[in-house]
């Protein structure tokens, strides 16, 4: 539903409407988006009602998965043949990405034009800074990669994506006519203190420790469940373990600043879209857009394989659970009527964040090795530390 709804409010939007009553996170674009490739007269009553009616907008959604799942085949095979297909299917039949088309997320416009940008697809500089600027203008987390341009030195490409993601979205904001900035922060600030809420469900398939870390220190129930000893010993590790990652993230870009070969850029790019989504908190279909650059290492070296093997597990779709806590009925859309929904205690509640920190960890703490050696080496030579200049 988050395709419908978002399409209803974007069809809805005179007078009150997506950012003053909704209190829509998303910028202007996505409306646009969404009015191009759905029908508006099936969103003249309810959302429910446009589910059933709008073929069109159900042919884009599933169109758009199936383009992504083209790019990141082509992308992979011609990158390397012998692994293409076990990392092409990890995507395609992977958590993430059935998630976002299950909820029918802009993830999926998103992961478009993010792939393009970062992935070793295409030739255009030019095209990979507009793709960039527009993925950002999708989901307004990614501006965390632009570091990558900054960490490999790259300023001319970080100046203009920043230009083109202002010009996209001042066209988006014309073509529409609402979505200020400030109308837009103000509502992800509220989205931060809903996510806040103290409940069990927001532990579900999240992609840091907070929401955890919140329920933990909070919930008083999980007493009944939990020794308190327990409960303590997580409150006072939890928080260190995130600063450990976010550490990691911001030691790994700044390696690859001194020495910009000291990592590629889908490894970067990776690295700063997780930096974003372990600091605040995004649902589970966003682990796709570090997923699908993580499966362009090599299967080498102990920390590559870990990250790779971590990756393979981060994708099944499978989980297992120790205890139900919340049993209630929800209406099921396929069925068509009220069914029993049962929620609990589930080992990927924990293991999908910790294994985000786990990848990333181990990528990155292979991009500050291979800093400190090309350092090592290069002043034993003589040379400065920060070279003059680096192309690529």
């Amino acid at each position: 539903m988050d395709w419908f709804n978002t399409a209803w409010w974007g069809a809805h939007d005179a007078g009150a409407g997506a950012y003053e009553v909704w209190g829509s996170i998303y910028p202007p674009i996505s409306f646009i988006f969404l009015k191009l490739v759905t029908l508006q007269h099936c969103y003249a009553t309810d959302p429910k009602h446009a589910r059933d009616c709008d073929w069109l907008g159900m042919a884009a959604m599933y169109g758009t998965f199936l383009l992504n799942m083209a790019l990141v085949a082509f992308s992979y095979w011609r990158w390397d043949r012998n692994t293409a297909p076990m990392r092409f299917l990890a995507i395609l039949l992977g958590l993430p990405a059935l998630h976002g088309l299950e909820r029918g997320n802009l993830v999926m416009i998103t992961f478009t034009f993010f792939f393009l940008a970062y992935a070793p697809l295409l030739r255009s500089a030019r095209a990979k800074w507009l793709a960039a600027a527009i993925a950002i203008n999708f989901k307004v987390y990614l501006i965390s990669a632009l570091s990558v341009y900054i960490a490999r030195r790259k300023w001319v490409a970080a100046e203009t994506t920043v230009i083109l993601t202002v010009l996209v979205y001042l066209f988006t904001y014309a073509f529409y006519g609402k979505g200020l900035p400030t109308e837009i922060v103000e509502n992800i600030l509220k989205f931060s203190d809903t996510n806040n809420v103290i409940s069990w469900q927001n532990v579900y398939y999240t992609t840091s420790l907070n929401s955890l870390l919140n329920v933990v220190s909070n919930n008083a129930l999980l007493l009944r469940y939990i020794d308190s000893d327990i409960l303590v010993y997580i409150k006072e590790t939890l928080p260190f373990i995130i600063l450990g990652g976010q550490l990691l993230c911001v030691g790994a870009l700044l390696a690859a600043f001194i020495r910009p070969a000291s990592a590629p850029a889908t490894r970067l790019a990776a690295i700063a879209v997780t930096l974003s989504i372990m600091t605040s908190e995004a649902s589970g279909y966003s682990y796709l857009l570090v997923l699908a650059l993580i499966f362009f290492e090599e299967w080498k070296g102990y920390l590559r394989i870990t990250a790779l093997v971590t990756a393979y597990l981060m994708s099944l779709t499978t989980d297992y659970v120790f205890s139900y806590v919340v049993i209630h009925t929800q209406y099921s859309y396929w069925a068509n009527h009220e069914v029993l929904t049962k929620t609990g205690i589930a080992l990927g509640q924990f293991a999908r964040p910790f294994g985000l920190i786990l990848m990333i960890g181990c990528l990155c703490w292979l991009t500050v090795q291979n800093c400190y050696r090309s350092v090592r080496r290069d002043m034993m030579k003589g040379l400065p530390l920060l070279p003059a200049s680096y192309h690529v």
